[in-house]
């Protein structure tokens, strides 16, 4: 991530292209990808993981405290 900008992109390995003899069907086509998304200031990548094909990346919201809502008593 470079300047609010998280960027996602997949690439093929060269070693993955020939056919694994233990491989019965591959399903959806590997196609290569870049995504590109602007994030606000107050936005920060906390984690990203990739489980059984599905990437997940976690974000957190950090509201500074001059931000945040107060609570004003009235007399």
């Amino acid at each position: 991530m470079a300047d609010g900008v998280l960027s996602i992109k997949s690439t093929k390995d060269n070693e993955t292209d020939g056919e694994d003899i233990n491989t019965l069907h591959k399903g959806i086509s590997y196609r290569k990808f870049n995504r590109k998304y602007d994030l606000a200031d107050d936005i920060v990548v906390k984690d990203a993981k990739l489980e059984n094909g599905l990437l997940t990346i976690h974000l957190e919201r950090i509201i500074p405290e001059e931000k945040k809502p107060r609570v004003i008593e009235i007399n």
